[in-house]
């Protein structure tokens, strides 16, 4: 299978990141979307736990209907409506549909332990699971440090990249080994964890910027207060 290795801090994670996921899916451009998190980040702190950061992670997939690929625009956009809030509530005793399972938590990183860096996550994913090709996925806020990452002469050798639409990051500097995903009606987010943990920091409500099971894990473990 083609997998598609969307790498983050995932803290939290929130709905922009669903919205890049379910566009890789819907464009036909990988088989499943594996959500690698990372252990640690070369430039950003990570505040929260790589267990709680898995488990946000396993939530949000949970929350993932069929209904949501088949929609243009995406639903869990912030005018959403309250009906449309209720078909998605999943019970935590309800089986995993077909879409659910094109989705899946990969720990790699943490388990590679220290500073997550890709061409360490590539080369172990290739041993690991021989039988897939890798591509990784890619914001389009990430093209103007592309060329910082550690061993990027010889990531851009060992691994296509995918670059998605980010909100506000335009399309500039593609590496020739990237492709691009271009779809007229696909409408990025402008979600960010860092304004998430900002609200969440004075206590503002983050209804409606990520999956309803998140938001009550965040409240439950209280956590970026």
């Amino acid at each position: 299978m083609r997998i598609g290795v969307f790498g983050g801090r995932f803290d939290p994670i929130h709905n922009g990141h669903l919205a890049v996921a379910k566009e890789v899916l819907k464009m036909g451009k990988a088989d499943e979307v594996w959500l690698s998190i990372e252990n640690q980040h070369q430039w950003r702190p990570i505040i929260a736990a790589a267990n709680d950061r898995k488990k946000m992670a396993e939530l949000a997939i949970d929350s993932i209907t069929d209904v949501i690929l088949s929609n243009a625009k995406d639903i869990y956009s912030s005018a959403m409506s309250q009906n449309d809030k209720n078909k998605i509530a999943v019970s935590p005793e309800a089986p995993r549909n077909d879409i659910q399972n094109n989705f899946k938590v990969d720990m790699t990183p943490v388990e590679l332990g220290g500073t997550t860096e890709t061409i360490q996550v590539v080369r172990q994913l290739r041993k690991k699971y021989p039988e897939h090709e890798f591509i990784f996925i890619v914001g389009s806020d990430q093209l103007p440090t592309f060329h910082k990452w550690s061993h990027w002469e010889d990531l851009k050798k060992e691994v296509q990249f995918l670059i998605v639409t980010r909100k506000g990051s335009p399309l500039d500097n593609i590496p020739k080994n990237a492709s691009v995903i271009t779809d007229p009606t696909y409408e990025p987010l402008d979600d960010s964890a860092t304004r998430i943990r900002e609200f969440l920091h004075v206590g503002t409500s983050i209804s409606g910027l990520v999956p309803k099971a998140v938001e009550e894990y965040i409240k439950e473990h209280k956590l970026y207060q």
